[in-house]
C-alpha cells in the first residue's frame, strides 16, 4: 500500500554534500516533517519529492530516482527565481 503513497516537502529524507575527492555522499535531511515522517515511511515504497536545495543536491538530481538509506525519492532542482 506504500508504494502508493508520494510525500512531497522542500526538504528530503537525506540532503547530499561531497567528500574531500568530490564524492556525493547522502546525509539524514534535517528538518520537521524529515524527524516525524521518514521514519514512518523508510523502507515501505513511498515516494517522496523534494527541491534540490544545495548544488550537491542539484548533481544527485540530476541522477533521476535515488534509492538510498530506505527511501525511495527524486530531488526537483527549482529555480530560486
Amino acid at each position: 500500500m506504500a508504494e502508493n503513497v508520494v510525500i512531497v516537502s522542500n526538504r528530503g529524507p537525506v540532503s547530499f554534500s561531497h567528500d574531500g575527492d568530490g564524492t556525493l555522499v547522502g546525509h539524514r535531511g534535517a528538518g520537521g516533517i524529515v524527524s516525524s515522517v521518514a521514519p514512518l515511511v523508510r523502507d515501505t515504497g513511498a515516494a517522496w519529492m523534494a527541491a534540490a536545495i544545495s548544488d550537491a543536491d542539484r548533481a544527485a538530481a540530476s541522477a533521476g530516482s535515488i534509492e538510498t538509506e530506505g527511501f525511495r525519492f527524486r530531488m526537483l532542482a527549482v529555480d530560486g527565481d
